[in-house]
């Protein structure tokens, strides 16, 4: 009609700010608190065009897993969800542990009730459309995070030419991964007061040394390492050498 002027929602692709992006992506490396994290989140969520998000990092396996979410979205959401499910049933979790690849949400579909209710809370919440960024260290250690982007307007990260939201999104969820497992890395070793000697005991076991061997290369009395061993079990509150390893790998304070 005449005079009628009608102004569309930008595609995501469009109102991605590279260069804010790229700082932000480049920032997260150096936040020296949560907070500062957390508002480098906000940032970045601006910059990839959405409206909300959050990030959830998750370590361990099967009943021993526990997650730290940092939320750039209403906590109200959020927090009615966890008091009436478990983790493994977030389809967006579930997604994240087992691929690396992003995914729009509107293509998982509900294999369940619950997975079918989470849906519709979420776009409840602003996520009527959304991406799932997943990020893994590449190591053993038993850790993945995933970061959420959304936006009210439904099919908006469903464009076809959203390439650009999903190489940022990824940029930044990879940095926030890393971020938060040297950050647990740090408190765990502070928190254990387990020294780089500690530790060098511990890969040297996993490398299938005895303490006797351990004792020649280390130049030491064999009861000096088993001393050292039994110290370093107690502070990890284990019951052997193989479950302080195994602790240590887990929470990343080991690698192999």
């Amino acid at each position: 009609m005449p005079g009628l002027v009608t102004t569309p929602v930008p595609a995501p692709h469009q109102l991605v700010e590279r260069r804010r992006l790229a700082e932000v992506a480049d920032s997260i490396s150096t936040a020296a608190s949560v907070a500062e994290f957390q508002t480098l989140l906000h940032a970045g969520t601006l910059a990839l065009g959405a409206e909300r998000s959050y990030f959830a990092s998750v370590s361990g396996d099967g009943a021993n897993s526990a997650c730290v979410v940092i939320l750039d979205c209403d906590p109200a959401w959020w927090h009615r969800y966890r008091a009436g499910s478990s983790l493994h049933d977030d389809p967006w979790l579930g997604y994240a542990l087992r691929h690396a690849a992003p995914v729009l949400t509107s293509e998982l579909k509900p294999n369940a009730r619950q997975n079918a209710l989470f849906a519709q809370a979420a776009a409840a919440a602003g996520f009527a459309s959304g991406l799932v960024v997943p990020a893994h260290s590449g190591t053993l250690e038993q850790r993945f995070s995933v970061f959420c982007l959304g936006h009210s307007t439904p099919g908006f990260f469903d464009a076809p030419t959203f390439d650009a939201v999903r190489v940022g999104a990824r940029s930044i969820a990879n940095e926030m991964h890393e971020w938060w497992a040297r950050n647990e890395r740090e408190r765990l070793t502070q928190s254990t007061r387990l020294s780089a000697q500690d530790l060098e005991l511990l890969e040297r076991h996993c490398a299938g040394l005895s303490s006797k061997q351990i004792a020649a290369e280390l130049n030491v009395s064999c009861d000096a390492v088993n001393s050292r061993f039994q110290r370093i079990i107690v502070r990890l509150g284990v019951r052997t050498r193989r479950a302080a390893a195994t602790v240590a790998v887990k929470c990343g304070l080991l690698v192999l």
